[in-house]
């Protein structure tokens, strides 16, 4: 069986995953990196809870169907929004990634080495509804295991302006549903 056709049975039904995301973000003048806790389910439920850096240490991101939740929990410091229009265009999730990619006419796959001698898939797609600063998104992806390592937003000069990197993944866990109720 082939690398794409290995890769699209392991994620063609992804049900959930939790993973640590180490991720550096990129404008004009900053470069800023922020370590999360990322928890998905197949059913439009997202969370991201930051380690990193320590002043966001804390925070925490849900996204509930239509409904989504920011701020520190136990603090007066929330925010809630009841009818979120559109959840799309969060890049640093991997069912986001894996739906431009089978959408995208413009994709792309190569496999490259890298200098701990691990082998590495690299899917690279165009991004739906692209804008000049999310242009182009590509994941890596490694052969031995088919897990996440790295996934890359460029704009549409090709500098990459989000980058995040994947450790600690788990895919298909059982994930309490409490996580995506908003800790007011």
């Amino acid at each position: 069986m082939d690398s794409y056709t290995k890769i699209h049975n392991q994620y063609v039904n992804l049900a959930s995953y939790t993973a640590t995301v180490t991720m550096t973000v990129r404008s004009n003048k900053t470069e800023n990196t922020y370590v999360c806790r990322q928890f998905y389910k197949a059913d439009g439920r997202y969370r991201m809870e930051f380690t990193a850096p320590d002043n966001l240490a804390g925070l925490v991101n849900i996204v509930n169907g239509t409904q989504g939740y920011t701020g520190f929990p136990g603090t007066d410091r929330t925010f809630s929004i009841e009818q979120l229009q559109n959840t799309e265009g969060n890049y640093l999730f991997l069912d986001q990634f894996f739906a431009n990619y089978y959408q995208s006419e413009e994709t792309a796959m190569s496999v490259s080495g890298t200098t701990d001698s691990s082998q590495y898939t690299v899917l690279e797609t165009e991004i739906i509804g692209q804008n000049a600063k999310h242009h182009t998104m590509s994941l890596s992806i490694r052969n031995d295991d088919l897990l996440p390592h790295r996934l890359t937003v460029c704009d549409m000069g090709g500098r990459e302006m989000v980058t995040a990197v994947f450790s600690d993944v788990k895919l298909n866990p059982s994930i309490p549903d409490a996580l995506f109720v908003a800790e007011q």
